[in-house]
């Protein structure tokens, strides 16, 4: 088995977290009960034929799985605990191990 680790990408996880409209410190079910509530807004099935929500539903989710990674790797590597607020400041970020 191989793990690849990286360190955090501050300009791609911030532009996710102000996608999402997040503060800097948030919790993963703030960032689950974000994500569902968007993508039941932007959701193709109630837009049918519109590209641009089928466009913004792709970067919705895009966003949503990179702040997902960011947090349970942050989880992983620091023994966290449950409803544990990750924090998306930029030296924070630019110094986690991010586990793809």
């Amino acid at each position: 088995m191989n793990i690849n680790l990286d360190l955090g990408n501050f300009k791609l996880i911030d532009e996710a977290r102000k996608l999402l409209e997040f503060p800097q410190l948030v919790s993963i079910d703030e960032i689950k009960k974000a994500y569902y509530t968007l993508a039941h807004q932007y959701h193709p099935d109630k837009h049918q034929g519109s590209s641009e929500t089928e466009g913004e539903m792709k970067r919705i989710i895009k966003a949503y799985n990179v702040l997902v990674n960011y947090c349970e790797s942050c989880y992983k590597s620091m023994e966290g605990v449950e409803d544990q607020k990750y924090s998306f400041k930029k030296g924070d970020v630019e110094n986690s191990l991010i586990i793809k």
